[in-house]
C-alpha cells in the first residue's frame, strides 16, 4: 500500500468510494490527511460491509474521514485538493463544484507518481488488449531482477501496490477515464494499441474519447518512448502528429507490415527493427496463452516496451512464448471432445468480440448485456461462422433484429445458464461454445469476471453429469 504524507494535517476531498476510492481514501487517511468523501450510494457495500464501517473499523488511527451523501458541498472551498475515482462523471455536482472552487482535480496515478517519483512507469492503453498486453509485460519483466507492481484498470488499484524506488517499475492499464483525470503525468515508456468506439455514454463524440487516449503521450520528454500501432487509422494518425512534434523517440508497431524502427509480429515471425543496423526475427511458434491474431499487437507491444526496459531479445521470446494469458480472455474452459468451452468475457464490446470469433469456428455464440455501442451489426462479415446464437440480458431485442437481418438462427435465453442448458440438450458434438458478449455485464452481473467465473462454473457442472 502507498502512503500519501502529501496532504498531513491538511483536508482533501475524494469523490466516490468504489475500489479506486476507498484505495485513496486509506492512502491519504493513513498519511494524516483529513478526509472528506462523497458517494452518491451512502450505504456502498464494500468487501460485504457498510462503507462507514469499512473504515471504522479498520487499523486507521490518525486522520479523520467524514463521509457525504452530497451534504456540505459548500465545504469543498476548504480542500486542499479532489481525488475522483475514474468512474464519476465530470458532469457530478460536486466535481463541478471542485472546479468552480479552484481545487485541484486529483488521480490516484498522479498520488502515486508523486510519492514514488523514482521508479519508472510504463502505461498501457487501447480500446481492445490492453488487459493482456499490460499483463505481457509484467510477466516479462518479472524475469529480471527488476521490482515490478502492476495495476490500475486491470483490476488493482495503483495506491494498494508496494512503494517502489530506482529499482523498480509499475506496469499500469489505464482507461480512458482514468487518463481524463490526468494533467501532472509522465510515463517513461506510453503504449496505445487502438482506438475504436467504446464509451459513448461517458463521451459527448468520438474525437473527445480519442482525445481522452492520447493524453497518455502528455508531459513525456526526449528521454521517454511512445509505443503506437500504425494498424488502426485513428492512431496511427496520432503517431504522425507525435513524430512531427519531435518530442519524444516514437516507436510504431504493426501486425500488416514490417516497420522501419519498430517492431512487427506478421503470421507467427516476430520483427525487431528498432534497431535497423541490427534487425532480428523470432518463429513465435504456436502461443497457448495469446491465441488469435489480435494478440500480434499485444506482443509487439510487449516486446517493444521490455527491449526498451534493457532485456535481451531471446529472454523477452522466451517469456512470450511462457505466457498463459488472463483470465476471461479467449479462455479454454472444458473440452468434450470435439467441442470446446471458450470463456471470452472481457470481451465488452463488438470489437473485442470479432477477435474471438475471428478466431473460432461452428460457434455456439452467448453474447448480449448492456451494449455500450453501435452493436453487433459490424460483425456480419463472420456471422457464417455461426451455428446458433444465444442472446442474453438486456440487448436481447436490439441483437435479434440484426441477427433476423441477416438470417442467422437464435434463440432469446435471457441469461447464461438458459443459454449453456439449451446447448447441453441439443449435444452439439464439434465446435465451439463462446461466451464473447460484445457487452457490458452491468445488467446482470457486478462486473465481466463474474460474469466469466458463472460461465465456467455452469459448463464443468453440466458437462460433469
Amino acid at each position: 500500500m502507498i502512503t500519501i504524507y502529501k496532504y498531513q494535517d491538511q483536508k482533501v476531498g475524494v469523490l466516490g468510494l468504489g475500489k479506486t476510492g476507498s484505495s485513496i481514501a486509506f492512502s491519504l487517511l493513513y498519511g494524516n490527511t483529513k478526509v472528506m468523501a462523497w458517494d452518491d450510494n451512502f450505504k456502498r457495500i464494500t468487501s460485504g460491509c457498510d462503507i462507514i464501517d469499512l473504515f471504522c473499523n479498520s487499523a486507521i488511527t490518525t486522520g479523520q474521514l467524514v463521509v457525504n451523501n452530497n451534504d456540505y458541498i459548500e465545504r469543498i472551498k476548504d480542500l486542499k485538493a479532489m481525488a475522483v475515482s475514474p468512474g464519476i462523471p465530470h458532469t457530478h455536482p460536486v466535481f463541478a463544484k471542485a472546479v468552480e472552487e479552484g481545487v485541484p482535480i486529483v488521480s490516484d496515478i498522479e498520488l502515486l507518481q508523486s510519492t514514488c517519483p523514482r521508479a519508472d512507469y510504463i502505461a498501457i492503453s487501447g480500446t481492445n488488449g490492453k488487459s493482456t498486453t499490460t499483463a505481457l509485460i509484467a510477466e516479462i519483466l518479472k524475469t529480471t531482477k527488476k521490482e515490478v507492481e502492476m495495476g490500475g484498470n486491470i483490476g488493482v488499484p495503483v495506491l494498494d501496490l508496494a512503494p517502489l524506488d530506482e529499482r523498480g517499475v509499475y506496469v499500469l492499464e489505464l482507461s480512458s477515464f482514468q487518463l481524463d483525470l490526468l494533467c501532472q503525468h509522465r510515463f517513461n515508456v506510453a503504449i496505445l494499441l487502438n482506438i475504436t468506439p467504446d464509451h459513448a455514454d461517458r463521451y459527448k463524440n468520438f474525437s473527445e474519447y480519442k482525445a481522452a487516449k492520447a493524453k497518455i503521450f502528455d508531459n513525456q520528454t526526449c528521454d521517454d518512448f511512445a509505443i503506437i500501432s500504425i494498424d488502426c487509422q485513428n492512431t496511427k494518425e496520432l503517431y504522425n502528429t507525435i513524430v512531427s512534434k519531435n518530442v519524444q523517440k516514437v516507436i510504431p508497431i504493426s501486425t500488416a507490415i514490417r516497420v522501419a524502427g519498430g517492431v512487427s509480429v506478421i503470421e507467427g515471425t516476430l520483427y525487431d527493427d528498432i534497431d535497423e543496423m541490427n534487425v532480428e526475427s523470432f518463429n513465435l511458434g504456436h502461443l497457448v496463452g495469446l491465441l488469435g491474431r489480435h494478440n500480434a499487437e499485444n506482443i509487439a507491444a510487449a516486446y517493444s516496451a521490455s527491449k526498451l526496459a534493457g532485456l535481451a531479445p531471446s529472454v523477452i521470446v522466451d517469456a512470450i512464448r511462457k505466457f498463459r494469458g488472463l483470465p476471461h480472455r479467449m479462455e479454454t474452459v472444458k473440452a468434450v471432445g470435439d467441442l470446446t468451452f471458450v470463456n471470452d468475457s472481457k470481451a465488452t464490446n463488438a470489437d473485442s468480440a470479432k477477435q474471438a470469433l475471428d478466431y473460432c469456428n461452428d460457434i455456439y455464440w452467448i453474447a448480449g448485456g448492456l451494449c455500450k455501442d453501435g452493436g453487433i451489426e459490424q460483425l456480419s462479415v463472420l456471422f457464417g461462422k455461426l451455428k446458433h446464437v444465444f442472446l442474453i440480458g438486456a440487448s436481447e431485442e436490439q441483437f435479434a433484429q440484426v441477427l433476423d437481418k441477416y438470417d442467422v438462427t437464435y434463440t432469446k435465453a435471457g441469461n447464461i445458464q438458459n443459454a449453456l442448458e439449451l446447448i447441453k440438450r441439443s449435444s452439439p458434438q464439434k465446435g465451439t461454445v463462446l461466451l464473447s458478449p460484445a457487452c457490458s455485464s452491468l445488467d446482470q452481473w457486478k462486473n465481466y469476471e463474474e460474469r466469466g467465473d458463472a460461465f465456467k462454473e455452469i459448463v464443468h457442472r453440466l458437462w460433469s453429469q
